[in-house]
């Protein structure tokens, strides 16, 4: 699947009243479509399963999370093949965090599964970021 193709799934399962919710509670992004995240594990499956290459997998999750689309940068947590994230783009991903929420789902499906999870931890709480700090926490209380 193409990122395009995907966005246009987002259509399909939007809820404008839960995306006006979200903004009101200030959650930030450009676009929020307001898709539950069982539609997003469903559509993470799907796109599994229409891309078994893991390597492209790799590539639309990267596309994915360079969007300032809330179900873009979710949905790259969960489509990442854990075996493909290296270090660089995790510190690139965890130092690019906008909201609490990401830092949680960034945290909870993908960080916490890589072997180098400790240390992306430790160097996120050192910082001065609390959306780090945040996203370095819940790695640590998943995997401890």
């Amino acid at each position: 699947m193409e990122l395009n193709e995907i966005k246009q799934v987002f259509r399909l399962y939007m809820n404008g009243i839960v995306a006006t919710s979200m903004r009101e509670k200030g959650l930030n992004y450009r676009v929020i479509w307001g898709v539950s995240i069982q539609h997003l594990h469903e559509i993470a499956d799907e796109v599994k399963a229409k891309t078994p290459d893991t390597e492209k997998q790799k590539m639309l999750a990267l596309q994915l999370w360079d969007e300032d689309i809330r179900e873009c940068k979710i949905l790259a947590t969960l489509l990442m093949p854990k075996e493909l994230m290296d270090k660089a783009t995790a510190e690139k991903w965890v130092s690019s965090l906008t909201t609490q929420e990401m830092a949680e789902w960034l945290s909870f499906n993908l960080l916490r599964h890589l072997p180098f999870a400790i240390e992306i931890a430790n160097e996120a709480i050192k910082s001065n970021n609390r959306l780090q700090m945040i996203c370095g926490q819940n790695i640590l209380k998943r995997i401890g």
